[in-house]
Protein backbone atom coordinates (compact mmCIF):
# COMPACT_ATOMS: atom_id res chain seq x y z
CA UNK A 1 0.00 0.00 0.00
CA UNK A 2 2.71 2.32 0.89
CA UNK A 3 4.47 1.87 -2.74
CA UNK A 4 1.36 2.91 -4.03
CA UNK A 5 1.12 6.34 -2.38
CA UNK A 6 3.98 7.27 -3.06
CA UNK A 7 3.86 6.21 -7.02
CA UNK A 8 0.47 8.41 -6.50
CA UNK A 9 2.04 10.91 -5.15
CA UNK A 10 4.90 10.56 -7.95
CA UNK A 11 2.37 10.64 -10.66
CA UNK A 12 0.63 13.59 -9.29
CA UNK A 13 4.59 15.46 -8.77
CA UNK A 14 4.88 15.25 -12.53
CA UNK A 15 1.33 16.47 -13.52
CA UNK A 16 1.61 18.88 -11.56
CA UNK A 17 5.08 19.84 -12.86
CA UNK A 18 4.03 19.48 -16.29
CA UNK A 19 0.65 22.33 -15.47
CA UNK A 20 3.19 24.28 -13.98
CA UNK A 21 5.47 24.19 -17.23
CA UNK A 22 2.62 24.96 -19.37
CA UNK A 23 1.39 27.61 -17.39
CA UNK A 24 4.93 28.90 -17.46
CA UNK A 25 4.88 29.11 -20.78
CA UNK A 26 1.36 30.62 -21.56
CA UNK A 27 2.64 33.09 -19.49
CA UNK A 28 5.27 33.91 -21.44
CA UNK A 29 2.96 33.78 -24.87
CA UNK A 30 0.90 36.62 -23.12
CA UNK A 31 4.24 38.43 -21.94
CA UNK A 32 5.22 38.73 -25.36
CA UNK A 33 2.03 39.65 -26.66
CA UNK A 34 1.65 42.41 -24.12
CA UNK A 35 5.01 43.77 -25.66
CA UNK A 36 3.86 43.57 -29.37
CA UNK A 37 0.63 45.86 -27.62
CA UNK A 38 2.75 47.84 -25.80
CA UNK A 39 4.86 48.52 -29.19
CA UNK A 40 1.89 49.24 -31.51
CA UNK A 41 0.19 51.63 -28.73
CA UNK A 42 3.85 53.72 -28.80
CA UNK A 43 3.50 53.83 -32.92
CA UNK A 44 0.17 55.01 -32.95
CA UNK A 45 0.90 57.86 -30.12
CA UNK A 46 3.84 58.71 -32.73
CA UNK A 47 1.87 58.48 -35.81
CA UNK A 48 -0.26 61.77 -35.81
CA UNK A 49 3.77 63.52 -35.22
CA UNK A 50 5.13 61.86 -38.11
CA UNK A 51 2.23 62.35 -40.53
CA UNK A 52 1.97 66.04 -40.13
CA UNK A 53 3.30 68.45 -43.16
CA UNK A 54 3.48 71.36 -43.87
CA UNK A 55 1.29 72.38 -47.03
CA UNK A 56 0.03 74.97 -49.39
CA UNK A 57 -3.14 74.87 -50.54
CA UNK A 58 -4.88 77.06 -53.24
CA UNK A 59 -7.89 78.70 -52.44
CA UNK A 60 -10.13 80.58 -55.00
CA UNK A 61 -11.06 80.54 -58.19
CA UNK A 62 -8.43 79.14 -60.13
CA UNK A 63 -7.58 76.37 -57.07
CA UNK A 64 -9.59 73.53 -59.12
CA UNK A 65 -8.93 74.95 -61.91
Amino acid sequence: MAALGMMAEAANARLLHERVESVREQLAQLQNQVERYDAVAETLTELPRRLSHLVMVPLGKRAMA
